[in-house]
């Protein structure tokens, strides 16, 4: 598969849900706030936080600031 990366720009309360990928996932916020949701839990990313998905999982992502949210991510 290799390794593939780009940029997300979400404007205030755009929400990407339940989506799975074949392979694992890195996602960095650049600015803004992200809430990341797999399953019950809820992760809150600042800038500079990374959080690691396991393939096959399925996150929903949406973006909680006031702002537009710039956040990367790297799929390998």
């Amino acid at each position: 598969m290799g390794y593939s990366f780009d940029i997300f720009i979400n404007p205030p309360g755009q929400e990407w849900n339940d989506f799975v990928h074949a392979t694992n996932e890195l996602v960095t916020v650049m600015d803004g706030r992200l809430k990341l949701t797999i399953g019950k839990k809820e992760i809150i990313e600042e800038p500079g936080d990374e959080v690691f998905i396991l393939k096959g999982i399925h996150p929903s992502v949406m973006n909680i600031s006031s702002s537009t949210t710039h956040w990367q991510y790297r799929h390998y």
